[in-house]
C-alpha cells in the first residue's frame, strides 16, 4: 500500500482529521510540505481525490487555448469569468486534499478547508456571469445590469454568510 511508507489507522489521527468512520486505514501521518507532495507518489487515503482532482486541473491548462474561440469573443471578462468557474473548484479541492495532513495543526486544515470551498463559490459566483449575461442578453440594457448587480449582490452576500466567525481561527 505505501511502499515503506507508514500509514495510520482512523483511530490514530487527530480529532479534526478523523470525519469519515467508514474509511478505517491508509491515512498519511502528519507531515511537512514535502511530504505532502511525496504523497503523490503512493497509495493512500486520499489518493483518488487527488488525482481526480488534479486530472482536471491539467487538462484545463493544456486545452484552455482551445476552450473558448478567442478570435469570435465579445467579452474577454466573461471568458474569463468561465475559465476561473471552471478551473477553481478543481484547485481549491485539489490543494484541500493534498495538504490536508499538514502538521501545522486544525487551524491550517480549516483554512484549506476554505479555499476548498471558496473555489466551489468562485465557480457558482464567477463562473455562473457568463450564462446570466446570456440569458439576459434580449432584455434592455439597464435591465441586464440591475440582474447582473444583484446576481453579483447576491453572491458576495451568500459569501459573507457561510465565511466562519474569525474567533474560532484564532481559538484553533
Amino acid at each position: 500500500m505505501g511502499r515503506g511508507r507508514r500509514l495510520l489507522r482512523f483511530r490514530d489521527m487527530p480529532a479534526h482529521l478523523r470525519f469519515n468512520p467508514h474509511i478505517r486505514a491508509g491515512y498519511r501521518p502528519l507531515q511537512g510540505v514535502r511530504g505532502c507532495l511525496a504523497s503523490l507518489f503512493y497509495l493512500h487515503n486520499e489518493t483518488i481525490n487527488i488525482l481526480t482532482h488534479g486530472a482536471p486541473i491539467l487538462y484545463i491548462i493544456v486545452s484552455w487555448p482551445d476552450l473558448i474561440p478567442w478570435n469570435e469573443v465579445d467579452s474577454y471578462f466573461l471568458s474569463w469569468c468561465h475559465l476561473l468557474g471552471a478551473g477553481c473548484p478543481w484547485i481549491g479541492s485539489f490543494i484541500y486534499h493534498l495538504f490536508m495532513n499538514l502538521e501545522h495543526g486544525e487551524k491550517i486544515y480549516y483554512r484549506l478547508l476554505q479555499l476548498d470551498m471558496l473555489g466551489i463559490w468562485i465557480s457558482q459566483s464567477i463562473g455562473a456571469l457568463p450564462a446570466i449575461s446570456a440569458s439576459t442578453y434580449c432584455l434592455p440594457r439597464l435591465c441586464r445590469y440591475v440582474i447582473v448587480c444583484f446576481y453579483c449582490v447576491l453572491s458576495i452576500w451568500g459569501l459573507y454568510k457561510v465565511t466562519p466567525d474569525a474567533k474560532f481561527y484564532r481559538e484553533a
